[in-house]
């Protein structure tokens, strides 16, 4: 319990921080594994390996712009939207 108002943790992760972004795709991805019953079939594409290598080249680079942070929230958003439409989709149709 933290009682004087001027102390605040530090490690606190700001909504714009892309490792959350990463961590949550990462979660996703696991959750896909679990949930997916290979008597169905093949996996649906989830861009692992594309989503990986590109959060990595933008956490490596030195100086983030906005142009760069921009372009690596968007593909980290769109390869979390590819891994969540199938793990939605099947939820839904588990529910009918």
């Amino acid at each position: 319990m933290i009682v004087v108002a001027t102390c605040a943790p530090s490690n606190i992760r700001y909504p714009q921080d892309d490792s959350l972004l990463n961590e949550a795709r990462e979660n996703a991805e696991d959750l896909l594994d679990i949930l997916h019953d290979p008597a169905d079939g093949k996996k649906p594409r989830t861009y692992r390996e594309c989503a990986r290598k590109d959060y990595l080249k933008y956490t490596r680079c030195r100086k983030h712009t906005a142009k760069t942070t921009r372009k690596a929230t968007g593909k980290q958003l769109f390869t979390s939207d590819a891994t969540w439409t199938p793990l939605m989709a099947s939820y839904l149709l588990e529910k009918l």
